[in-house]
């Protein structure tokens, strides 16, 4: 039986990731969430939230892998997502420079932060 978590993810155990739930509640089909949105989920699952369950994780880059060629685009969160943010902020990962927010881990450049 198919289930949803509440933190943004339905599945049936040993399955293919079907759907997400946005940030602002939407549902979306995992198969139509365009390229940036899936690779900012990806990051997400590796730094924010590390708690899901591997299978969920494969399922996603299976997802880049089948649509993308298996490319990870940078992190690009919007600045309106106030947990990721918090997160970042709490770890140092938020690097200022000029007008742009940059997202550095272990002294590299994974990203930049939205505005929108």
């Amino acid at each position: 039986m198919g289930y949803t978590n509440g933190v943004g993810y339905a599945f049936r155990e040993h399955e293919p990731v079907k759907f997400w739930y946005t940030f602002d509640g939407v549902k979306k089909r995992v198969s139509e969430i365009d390229h940036q949105h899936l690779s900012n989920i990806i990051y997400f699952m590796a730094y924010v939230n590390s708690g899901y369950r591997q299978s969920i994780k494969d399922g996603f880059h299976t997802e880049l892998k089948r649509r993308f060629n298996g490319i990870l685009l940078s992190w690009k969160p919007l600045r309106r997502f106030e947990g990721e943010m918090e997160f970042l902020k709490e770890n140092n990962y938020l690097k200022e420079h000029k007008d742009s927010t940059f997202i550095v881990i272990n002294n590299k450049i994974i990203g930049q932060v939205a505005e929108e």
